[in-house]
């Protein structure tokens, strides 16, 4: 019998990985499944989100039983660092003897993680990495989202095609994800007729932007187009950020929300069908391609396009 699985969310990964290891264990058996999310450092609101959603897939498994087996959730604290992932990927495989793996973290930890549980046999599924090197470690290897670069690419049409706008500055994060996005949208911007007017980066650490702002502000763009976190978004379009960039409109009326909505899946979708057709790594990206495309409205919103005009 095939299964097909179609996983978008840490809990449900967090399930499809369950119903995999019950179909192939004896019956009565723990299985145990390891996890990886930054739960301490700056990273550690999204670590947690996930942790909490993996806790409610695995009550709700074992609350009623998948061929009378149960499942133990083996977790690490990886800190969205790179060493740490690789240090809790060899404890989950030599220590704890995990039968699949998810990550609840960032792209550098699913990256640094992957080649690990690939040379160990054991299925590793990124839930919301975005960087194409995670799934080019190999045929064990799996993501839950949308690639970095189509994400770029679209937010690049959804601004030059969809938004009209075409004077930009980009504000980019200079981690794995932003990098990947940042990377998609660049090569994008001469098809859809953009004028990059500048570009600045900031650190996942970072809290205050001022120095950006201003630049930003002397660029009076269009459009600002910024890849990052909520945790960083917030101060970047904080009222201290509103008065410095006085004149321009940092919100979209809510009457414009829909059809923005509409043509920003478009946009993904357009994207995503790019990828599939150009990527090196092919069978990577077609396989991502199918997961990400199982729940489309839930897996990612448009990174933060917010409109100056």
């Amino acid at each position: 019998m095939t299964t097909k699985l179609m996983c978008s969310r840490p809990g449900t990964l967090v399930a499809c990985c369950f119903l995999l290891a019950a179909a192939t264990s004896p019956s009565s058996a723990q299985i145990k499944l390891g996890f990886q999310a930054p739960l301490t450092g700056p990273a550690a609101t999204d670590g947690k989100s996930a942790k909490i959603a993996a806790d409610m897939a695995v009550e709700k498994i074992n609350g009623a039983g998948v061929l009378g087996q149960k499942i133990e959730l083996v977790n690490y604290d990886d800190q969205a660092k790179t060493e740490e992932a690789v240090f809790t990927a060899n404890k989950l495989v030599g220590q704890d003897g995990v039968k699949f793996a998810v990550s609840g973290s960032y792209s550098a930890s699913g990256r640094a993680a992957a080649p690990i549980f690939q040379q160990a046999g054991v299925p590793f599924i990124s839930a919301y990495g975005v960087h194409p090197d995670i799934t080019r470690a190999g045929n064990y290897v799996f993501r839950g989202v949308h690639l970095g670069p189509p994400q770029g690419r679209a937010a690049a049409k959804f601004i030059g095609d969809n938004l009209a706008l075409k004077r930009v500055s980009i504000v980019t994060m200079d981690n794995d994800y932003g990098q990947a996005t940042f990377e998609g949208f660049k090569s994008a911007v001469d098809q859809f007729g953009i004028k990059v007017l500048g570009e600045y980066s900031y650190s996942l650490k970072d809290r205050q932007f001022g120095s950006i702002v201003a630049s930003v502000k002397r660029d009076n763009p269009d459009v600002v187009y910024v890849t990052g976190y909520f945790f960083t978004a917030a101060p970047l379009v904080a009222p201290g950020s509103r008065r410095r960039l006085s004149g321009h409109r940092l919100s979209t009326p809510r009457s414009l929300l829909k059809s923005r909505a509409r043509r920003w899946r478009e946009s993904i979708s357009w994207a995503d069908s790019i990828a599939t057709a150009t990527s090196p790594s092919s069978r990577s990206t077609s396989r991502n391609s199918r997961i990400g495309r199982a729940t489309p409205a839930r897996m990612s919103g448009p990174p933060s396009i917010l409109p100056c005009a």
